[in-house]
């Protein structure tokens, strides 16, 4: 079951018969007139992914060298603000991946954020693309640029950087891969769709979009004003728009997936070794065939199955094998989570079970639609096969009647409800929407082995970074504090802010800063005290109702701040970009996620020539941009290069900089101090930003780039030692 809710990376993967419709997409792929879009339509979990993987393993061992691929995965930019420059960053996705063909539309883009916004602009597209652009633009009487004229040259020369690309490579078609659109919100959703009609619409481009239809059409209604009243007299508007940039459609076949041999595929994953056929028919005649259904029982079935072994009741006995027990498990959670009524009347009417033909005089609730209740026939079938030994259908052994009630009782104690973390995490969305929204943030599962257990929040405000879990983990149901590869410093000021604000709430909290996750555990319950799916909805509540008001009051006291900071990076980008242009070969790099109030997350300026050997680096040695670190930053750890070439640059270095100091990532580095905040410290009372006129912002930078621009004093000693060094190797 530890796979269930990954896409599937390989054909070798495919439980659900997939691969033949893959063949045929990729053959289409290959062959039809460019350009074209295709959107492969299904709701979340049903296979996208899976399909889009396919298709390119396809694709590259049949037309290797005929074609090129590019992913653009909307997942990651699906939180927070970075959605807001969706059209931004897929046009500077696409363009990084275009490589040296793709430097003068990435020059452009630069430019295009540096344009004054103004609504009378107009050409051809929604004002939305240059919005994109509102928090990075330093104005100023010499930088005034026609929109127009930019984005009509941005398209031509993304024009020609494609076919460069193809040229360069001897290919002659690419293929793009869109994932995760319905990660979007609908109306940045349509945003993506219509950059790739007015900008990527190019001879050679394939896209290939996975998206879910509901999520357009929500988008298209937003966009056009309709409402629900209207949505009728307007369906031609959205499906005319839909079609225009919609080439191709095709949607995942559901009904005709392998069902059988996926359950089989994850009774396996969990050293289940039986008869298909009969989980098959039991998941079938319940919860459905439609995988992301599928799915979310075996997800809840796997935290169900971890209870019933704490409690002992699939443990082998003279009445029933460990396997024949499972099988009766399988059966009642089935029967649990699909006919929740049907489950609570034999749970309440135990005594009733010997008498002959019970189980079918067992009948669901009247209803217009006929098939739940043929279902539940079926069903009803495969339950009483389920049940050990030789039973018919008018009479059931003692023994067999022994561990179903062992078993229905045993397994109910846990969770006693078909409430899943997803629901949780859909009420409690909806209750908290407007915390949420004012922070920037939303609700997400939280997974351990790739299992749901819980869900979390991602708080991000400068140097406050953290995810607020709170889920199930083995027999303890904790409040923790998460995340990965963040440094002492955030994890500090999380620890900091939680001590003063939540001390009352969270007296007794467990502390190691040097532990990767739950570095922070506020606060436990064990899992026989919390015991129903209710019980932990509301502790999580009342956890919820105690922390979020003083976030959000923190969040939007700080925010001013924060976006200031923001906007004093974007704006020195801006101004480093002119100092080292993509036409002479340089490009810009936020290394890891940069971070500019984060330690050791540098601002890379890379050049072509230099192999990804080493780059200039401005590098936060302390939080909010305090301290700086100016030098040359290594690819990798104690990097060695060639001695004669580096003393060059040591010597052409001391002309700059009379001090040298060194260390493993820095061979060459100097620092200097930007008083941005006059405090590093974000939970102080006293954080402000440091400039109080756009002079003295303005001095600032012009002092960050008058030390970066001596590195250009010597930039032949740097091609020298990249030449010399004679080495390829990975950035870091």
């Amino acid at each position: 079951m530890s796979e269930i809710d990954l896409p599937a990376e390989s054909i070798k993967e495919d439980y659900l018969g997939l691969t033949k419709y893959a063949q045929a997409l990729s053959n289409f792929v290959s062959t039809c007139k460019t350009p074209m879009t295709i959107s492969i339509q299904g709701d979340w979990g049903t296979g996208k992914t899976s399909m889009m993987n396919f298709i390119q393993e396809i694709l590259s061992e049949t037309h290797q060298q005929e074609i090129d691929f590019i992913w653009f995965n909307t997942w990651k930019f699906s939180q927070f603000k970075m959605q807001d420059n969706i059209a931004f960053s897929l046009l500077s996705s696409f363009l990084q991946d275009l490589g040296e063909s793709g430097q003068n539309a990435r020059k452009l883009i630069v430019n295009l954020g540096r344009i004054v916004l103004a609504q009378s602009v107009q050409f051809g597209i929604d004002n939305t693309f240059l919005k994109a652009f509102k928090d990075i633009i330093w104005t100023s009487e010499n930088d005034k640029i026609d929109a127009a004229q930019q984005v009509k040259q941005l398209t031509e020369e993304i024009r020609s950087a494609v076919t460069a690309k193809l040229a360069k490579n001897n290919t002659e078609r690419l293929i793009i891969f869109i994932d995760d659109l319905d990660r979007l919100k609908p109306v940045l959703a349509i945003e993506v769709l219509e950059v790739i009609k007015n900008f990527l619409d190019i001879p050679g481009c394939v896209f290939v979009v996975a998206v879910d239809q509901s999520v357009v059409e929500t988008g298209l209604k937003d966009k056009f004003n309709i409402t629900d009243k209207d949505k009728d007299s307007n369906q031609g508007k959205i499906t005319n728009f839909f079609e225009k940039i919609i080439q191709l459609t095709f949607e995942l076949p559901i009904e005709h997936y392998d069902t059988e041999q996926y359950i089989n595929n994850l009774l396996q994953q969990q050293n289940i070794e039986d008869d298909s056929r009969l989980y098959y028919q039991l998941t079938i005649n319940s919860i459905g065939k439609n995988p992301r259904a599928i799915k979310r029982f075996f997800n809840l079935l796997q935290l169900w199955h971890k209870i019933a072994e704490a409690q002992e009741i699939l443990n082998e006995d003279p009445k029933a094998t460990e396997l024949e027990r499972f099988r009766v498990f399988f059966a009642v959670s089935c029967l649990r989570f699909a006919y929740r009524p049907i489950f609570l009347e034999m749970l309440k009417n135990q005594e009733q079970f010997e008498q002959p033909g019970y189980f079918h005089t067992l009948n669901l609730p009247e209803t217009k639609e006929q098939q739940p209740i043929e279902h539940f026939k079926y069903f009803m079938d495969f339950f009483l096969e389920a049940l050990p030994s030789d039973n018919t259908k008018e009479e059931i052994s003692l023994e067999a009647i022994t561990v179903l009630k062992e078993i229905m009782t045993g397994s109910y104690i846990d969770l006693a409800s078909n409430l899943t973390f997803e629901d949780i995490v859909q009420e409690l969305s909806a209750k908290y929407q407007q915390s949420l929204e004012a922070m920037n943030t939303q609700f997400e599962l939280w997974r351990k082995n790739n299992v749901e257990t819980g869900f979390y929040f991602r708080f991000i405000l400068g140097a406050m970074n953290f995810d607020f879990s709170l889920g199930i983990v083995s027999t303890e149901m904790p409040i923790t504090l998460s995340d990965v590869d963040i440094s002492s410093d955030v994890k500090r000021y999380a620890r900091d802010w939680f001590q003063q604000h939540m001390a009352d709430t969270f007296p007794n909290p467990t502390i190691n800063l040097k532990k990767k996750w739950d570095y922070i555990i506020l606060g436990t319950q064990p899992t026989a005290e919390c015991n129903t799916m209710e019980v932990f909805k509301n502790m999580a509540i009342d956890a919820l109702d105690a922390v979020l008001p003083k976030l959000v009051a923190f969040y939007q006291a700080r925010t001013p701040i924060i976006d200031k900071l923001h906007k004093f990076t974007r704006k020195l980008q801006l101004e480093i970009a002119k100092l080292y242009p993509p036409d002479e070969g340089y490009s810009i790099h936020e290394a890891n996620g940069f971070n500019q109030f984060a330690r050791y997350a540098a601002l890379k300026i890379k050049k072509a020539t230099w192999n990804n050997q080493f780059s200039i680096a401005l590098e936060p040695q302390g939080n909010f941009l305090t301290k700086l670190i100016v030098g040359i930053k290594s690819a990798n750890y104690q990097q060695e290069y060639n001695e004669i070439a580096q003393n060059n640059v040591y010597e052409a270095w001391q002309r700059q900089w009379p001090r040298r100091r060194s260390s493993p990532w820095y061979p060459f580095y100097t620092d200097y101090i930007v008083d941005i905040a006059s405090t590093s410290d974000i939970v102080s009372d006293h954080f402000k930003f440091a400039f109080d006129t756009d002079a003295d912002e303005r001095q600032a930078i012009d002092k960050i780039i008058a030390e970066l621009a001596k590195f250009k004093s010597f930039i032949p000693q740097l091609d020298q030692l990249a030449q010399a060094t004679n080495q390829n190797q990975p950035d870091a």
